[in-house]
Parts: C-alpha cells; structure tokens; sequence
C-alpha cells in the first residue's frame, strides 16, 4: 500500500509538484508612483507580472497604452543570483537579470545591458502584501549616480 507522504514525495521528485513555497514577490502589480533623483517622476501606465515557473520566478513587464497592455521586458531567475537573459516581446536579447532573496520580503535585482550601465535596486514586498516598492541606483553617463524609487500596488 503506498502511503500518502510517499506519493508526494514521488510526484516532488518527477518535478510534478513545485519544490519551493510560493514567494510574497509574486502577483500582478501596477506602478503608482515614482521619484526619480528625489524628485517626483509621472508614474508610466506600467504593469509589472510576477509568477512562479520551474526554474525560479518570471517577471513580466507591460505598458499599458489605450487600455492594451504590450509587453516590453521578460525574463526568468532563480533566487540564487544566476544570470538571465532579458528579452523584449519577441527574441531580442536585451541583456540580464540576477535576483537574490535579502531576508524575508526584500529582494535584490540587477538588470545589465550592453547599451547601459547596470543598474542594482531591492524590491521590497509591504507587510500587508500589498505594496511593492523597488528602489535602484544607475550611474549617470558624466558620472554621478541616479537614485529611483517605483511604487507599485498589487491587485490581490
């Protein structure tokens, strides 16, 4: 007789069931807000998708214009740190992505691109899970660096 703990161990095993708890960064977000060198910036029509896949956690990043959505930038990472490419909405190589979990709900990105400096920022999930706040520093071209803050809502 196969005992219940042995079955889900078999369907964890052959990959059927994920092997991770799902993460507070997951969900669809909705840019409300940002600053950008300290200043307040307009907040673009921006949607930000966030879901669980087998190799880690795919963010999606979509442009809302006349109430359609385009993507703009894809990819998928692991919380480890490994490097991911960046595609546009179709195959363009864009550049990569490297994520790390910092403790609890914070998380550390870094985009890189062949045309721009990297840029490294957290984002940060609120206590109630209902805010996503993402804070990142570029370097600006003659030197210097930007700072900027996006603020998004989750539609949970």
């Amino acid at each position: 007789m196969v005992t219940l703990a042995r079955m889900i161990g078999f369907l964890l095993l052959i990959g059927i069931l994920p092997t991770w708890a799902a993460e507070g960064i997951e969900g669809t977000w909705r840019m409300t807000r940002q600053e950008v060198g300290g200043q307040p910036a307009p907040a673009e029509a921006l949607l930000l998708d966030i879901t669980a896949v087998s190799e880690g956690l795919r963010f999606t990043y979509s442009r809302i214009v006349n109430g359609t959505s385009s993507v703009i930038m894809r990819f998928s990472v692991r919380l480890d740190g490994t490097e991911a490419e960046i595609r546009d909405a179709g195959t363009n190589r864009l550049g990569t992505a490297s994520l790390t979990k910092n403790g609890g709900s914070q998380y550390r990105l870094i985009l890189r691109s062949p045309v721009h400096p990297p840029t490294a920022g957290t984002m940060t999930v609120s206590d109630g899970g209902k805010t996503l706040t993402s804070e990142s520093d570029t370097e600006k071209p003659g030197g210097g660096i930007i700072h900027a803050v996006q603020v998004f809502s989750s539609s949970k």
